[in-house]
């Protein structure tokens, strides 16, 4: 009986020192067992289902995790993939159906409902970045519906190096462009004392912003420097984090308050180039002033 019980808790440690340093990566952990219903939730286009089958066809390897997703990096590095994390979504059919007291019956609804609104909200927020966002979010290919979107499998390389094969019909997934973050980009055209491209990518974080704020969508993110949020491309800045966005009747408005999540930035040209922080900040100021 004691032999028992060791090989057990021995199983039970393996198995959670495993996850642990898996950053508690799994298939059933990306699998959604009940998918909401989403209003005008985006379609994705015959084009962007053939351009993303091309990009499927390499392996994705575990890029980072966040508060939402598991992130995927492609083998070329000029894409991730973003599956959910389920795992808090997800509930037991037994803590659904069991019989409950009313007091915890009354509990158990309150977190149903909870879990329910929650990967609404993302899913919303996610078909947000796909329309009208795409350009602001760098979205490819969107699949919050448990309609077939894409009908195929793709391999991804966890923190571990262990390969899964996921089937993408039974996931819930965002495949966007990669972007550089944001602060090492800017530090390094600092570094090598390119004023103008620096500039450039100045000006490009304030179009990102109104662009954002003139198609009625609001983004409350308050951490969007500190956690690498938005990015770089070749061309453009881009929303990197795409499950805060809502549709908002005042977000022009609001864009005083937004440009607040730059204090930081600003800050840190201040101690590097006064001129062009102030430069930076009249800009800001002059979009404000569009109003």
């Amino acid at each position: 009986m004691k032999r028992t019980l060791l090989v057990i808790l021995i199983a039970l440690g393996s198995y959670w020192g495993y996850n642990k340093l898996n950053g508690n990566f799994s298939i059933s952990n990306i699998t959604l067992k009940n998918w909401p219903q989403i209003a005008n939730a985006p379609v994705n286009s015959p084009a962007e289902i053939a351009a993303a089958q091309k990009i499927l066809d390499q392996p994705f390897h575990y890029l980072s995790r966040g508060r939402q997703s598991f992130v995927f990096e492609s083998a070329d590095q000029k894409y991730v993939l973003k599956f959910v994390k389920c795992q808090r979504i997800n509930v037991t059919d037994w803590y659904e159906k069991m019989p409950l007291p009313r007091f915890l019956d009354k509990k158990r609804k309150a977190t149903l409902y909870e879990r329910t609104d929650r990967i609404t909200r993302m899913f919303t927020s996610f078909a947000l970045a796909k329309d009208p966002l795409q350009d602001a979010t760098g979205v490819l290919l969107l699949h919050i519906t448990p309609e077939r979107v894409i009908q195929r499998n793709v391999q991804v390389i966890d923190k571990l190096g262990f390969s899964h094969t996921v089937d993408l019909t039974k996931v819930p997934f965002a495949l966007q462009v990669k972007a550089a973050k944001i602060m090492p980009t800017l530090k390094a055209l600092y570094k090598k004392r390119d004023k103008k491209a620096l500039e450039a990518r100045l000006d490009q974080i304030i179009a990102l912003f109104v662009e954002r704020a003139k198609l009625g969508i609001a983004n409350p993110d308050s951490s969007l420097l500190e956690h690498n949020n938005i990015g770089f491309t070749d061309t453009r800045a881009i929303y990197i984090d795409i499950g805060t966005f809502k549709r908002s009747k005042h977000s022009m408005q609001s864009l005083k308050r937004d440009f607040k999540v730059l204090k930081p930035l600003v800050r840190w040209l201040k101690s590097k180039d006064k001129a062009l922080a102030e430069s930076f900040s009249n800009k800001i100021n002059a979009a404000i002033n569009q109003i």
